[in-house]
């Protein structure tokens, strides 16, 4: 039955009869890349490694000047000791508190931000699991507890004591940019590489360029 025939029998309700669909753009809208829970992940992350540290640091006062320590802060030492894979040699001097708060430190929002991002093909439905690393049952289901198995990579690896270097400069001498801590990317580590270029340009087209500083 033609259109024009069944139209003005059934009215609007012809339209579905006659085999009428509506129209639909061909356009398909590409999802944009979910930012915002990343950025909030890494600031929940950094507000925790930061009382961490301020908690490391009292403690070594005290053990440094030979005064006593609580058996939980002693426990909880040596807990962070074992996470942050420091050998039994070195817990207990100078060197020992020192090398451990050049590994409990922040993330630099905007370069982890955009690691997510090129690792997981700039998509939301894998933010789960965003860094394109080998990951433990567990962190697939949140994405904190993806970001916590990155970090601990970040954070004691051979390949990326360049970052966190870098992170303790900032620490005695002010800024750094980010470009600085995308070339410390030791897992790549020619500065120039197509790795290296692509994240720069994924940190300028998303606006995540802020200056690193203590």
């Amino acid at each position: 039955m033609m259109l024009s025939r069944c139209l003005p029998i059934y009215g609007i309700l012809s339209l579905l009869l006659c085999g009428f669909s509506p129209v639909h753009s061909s356009a398909a809208t590409t999802p944009q890349p979910a930012i915002y829970p990343l950025e909030q992940a890494i600031a929940l992350y950094n507000q925790q490694i930061l009382h961490q540290r301020q908690r490391i640091t009292v403690i070594a006062q005290r053990y440094l000047n030979e005064d006593d320590i609580s058996e939980s802060d002693f426990n909880w030492l040596k807990k962070m000791a074992d996470d942050y894979q420091l050998a039994p040699q070195q817990r207990g001097d100078k060197l020992f508190f020192e090398t451990l708060l050049s590994r409990v430190d922040y993330l630099p929002t905007s370069v982890i931000v955009a690691q997510a991002l090129m690792e997981s093909g700039l998509s939301s439905y894998k933010i789960s699991n965003p860094f394109g690393i080998p990951c433990s049952a567990r962190c697939t289901a949140r994405l904190s507890d993806a970001l916590q198995d990155y970090a601990k990579r970040l954070n004691t690896s051979d390949e990326y004591q360049t970052f966190r270097q870098l992170r303790l400069t900032i620490r005695q001498h002010g800024k750094v940019s980010t470009a600085q801590f995308v070339n410390s990317l030791n897992r790549h580590p020619n500065p120039i590489s197509p790795y290296h270029q692509r994240l720069k340009t994924i940190i300028q087209h998303y606006g995540l360029d802020k200056p690193h500083k203590s």
